[in-house]
């Protein structure tokens, strides 16, 4: 499986995700748009595409031009049936590219905050491993109301919207360990 992988920051890799990615058989294709790498123009060489956090805000297309193309490119794998993971800015991207509204949030949300898997997210594939209220360290300060279609999988108590599943191949998080940076 070779997948993409949109790096936003070079200081937020795919870190230990990546890691289990590649022990899996997977090839990484690391692109960091902001600092003059090429994203592809279609999803057509890729099996799938990973889009990580970073400090940057989701709207900020005037300072991260790179932002309305990556959004097509994110419509564009979704499209074509192939697994896209958006983490912490990433979920904000994919929220804003269907539809969703991504704003600052009253609150900025750093630590372990609580969560809970709603009854969609118990009954995910991806998510109905973990357990049912996950400790998992946050660091954002903008947040997304979800797209029309998401389904709602984590919802937090400080920041609501934590994990979507759009579609079939579609899925979101704003927390995970080492990766959740999205601050300035």
């Amino acid at each position: 499986m070779r997948l993409l992988v949109i790096q936003n920051d070079p200081h937020t890799p795919m870190s230990l995700a990546g890691s289990v990615m590649c022990e899996r058989g997977a090839t990484l294709d690391i692109v960091l748009p902001h600092d003059g790498g090429t994203m592809p123009q279609s999803a057509d060489l890729h099996d799938g595409v990973v889009v990580l956090g970073g400090p940057q805000h989701a709207g900020d297309d005037e300072r991260f031009p790179s932002f309305p193309a990556m959004l097509g490119l994110i419509r564009a794998f979704h499209d074509a049936s192939k697994p896209v993971l958006g983490i912490c800015l990433g979920s904000q991207l994919l929220a804003r590219a269907f539809g969703g509204k991504v704003y600052r949030h009253h609150t900025f949300e750093w630590g372990f905050s609580p969560l809970r898997l709603t009854d969609h997210g118990e009954a995910d594939a991806l998510l109905r491993s973990i357990a049912p209220s996950p400790r998992i360290m946050q660091w954002h300060e903008d947040t997304f109301d979800l797209p029309p279609g998401a389904v709602p999988l984590i919802e937090g108590d400080l920041c609501r919207s934590q994990a979507f599943r759009l579609g079939r191949t579609s899925w979101v998080s704003m927390p995970f360990r080492g990766l959740a940076r999205n601050r300035r």
